[in-house]
């Protein structure tokens, strides 16, 4: 007994996608795998549900069919064959350049096992005139956004230079831009707080040479980390409403 597959269909001529289900049993003569043709797979509790989609052609011309084996319901699969099928409508009408890119995020997230990128991030990503803005880590950003603001005072640009150089790059600096999360900077003021911590520890040690170590060493308050916290904001929204590199700021 074959499962049948439920194929869909994107607009603008996207290849068909379909979801099936399969399991590892094998022929007993042969010892190949049975796959969508073994006869256990009427059972709901037996092989995981799959997709598979038809990517666009890399930049050589070659076919990419891909697929991925790891649902519980044919529902989930389903799920990310349309989240896939509406990322490869996002292009207009003959922008090859932008729906090849976006194979190529689709292929990668599927190779590495990773989620698949959802539509607003992808759509913040497509240039009007075709491809995609590169994705940069949130480190990465800052350090190019600073010097392009223009207007700043002289105390202000120290103060966001210092919240980027102390706090923000060491602490967020390898997250990509478009995976930050409130979460993140959560973590950044507990590792502050330790830091704080460790300064008072230090202070009262014994050890002159501990003490000397942290002399000049000031921990940081609630009033800097609202000014922390204020920088990255800044350059957050920036990042989506100047640079168009994220659809949002981290919820």
């Amino acid at each position: 007994m074959v499962m049948r597959s439920k194929k869909t269909e994107a607009a603008k001529g996207v290849p068909l996608g379909s979801t099936y289900k399969r399991c590892s049993c094998r022929d007993p003569r042969t010892r190949r795998e049975l796959g969508k043709s073994c006869p256990k797979l009427a059972r709901s509790d037996h092989g995981p549900w799959a997709y598979s989609i038809e990517l666009p052609e890399d930049d050589d011309g070659e076919r990419r069919p891909r697929r991925r084996i790891s649902f519980e319901t044919e529902a989930a699969a389903q799920k990310e064959l349309d989240l896939i099928l509406s990322l490869l409508a996002i292009p207009k009408q003959g922008d090859t350049k932008s729906l090849t890119r976006i194979g190529d995020l689709i292929a990668e997230a599927i190779r590495t096992k990773q989620p698949i990128p959802d539509v607003d991030t992808v759509r913040a990503r497509v240039r009007p005139k075709g491809g995609l803005r590169d994705r940069v880590k949130f480190g990465a950003y800052l350090l190019g956004w600073l010097p392009g603001r223009k207007g700043l005072s002289r105390n202000t640009r120290r103060s966001y230079e210092s919240h980027i150089r102390l706090y923000l790059v060491p602490c967020l600096g390898d997250i990509w831009l478009d995976e930050l999360e409130r979460g993140d900077f959560k973590l950044m003021f507990e590792r502050i707080e330790e830091f704080n911590d460790r300064i008072e520890e230090m202070r009262n040690s014994r050890d002159p040479e501990q003490r000397a170590l942290v002399r000049y060493r000031r921990p940081v308050g609630i009033a800097s980390m609202h000014r922390i916290m204020a920088t990255a904001r800044k350059a957050l929204n920036d990042a989506v409403h100047i640079d168009g590199l994220i659809p949002s700021t981290p919820r």
